[in-house]
């Protein structure tokens, strides 16, 4: 079985605190005005669940971009973790 683990994308969505924030342009289009509906996202790589690829991190492997990888070398097992109410500091005793 796969499990997608990509969240909703939507504005202000966690992200790398010095990266740019995800927008989303409703009416880049709109069926009155052009004849269809079209949104556009602009999406900085470090929005939601994403990968790093060589080229990311090392200036030597500029030519090993995700896109040069096959897509199953991102999947395998995984674990889930139930981290409900981390955030919320515990009562004194």
């Amino acid at each position: 079985m796969l499990i997608d683990l990509a969240p909703t994308l939507f504005t202000n969505m966690p992200r790398w605190s010095t990266h740019p924030d995800l927008t989303i342009v409703n009416y880049a289009r709109s069926s009155g005005r052009d004849g269809y509906f079209l949104q556009t996202l602009v999406l900085p790589e470090h929005v939601g669940c994403h990968i790093d690829a060589p080229a990311h991190c090392h200036r030597l492997m500029h030519e090993h971009t995700n896109d040069t990888f096959p897509p199953d070398c991102v999947t395998g097992p995984a674990n889930q973790l139930d981290v409900c109410g981390r955030d919320r500091p515990r009562a004194s005793s």
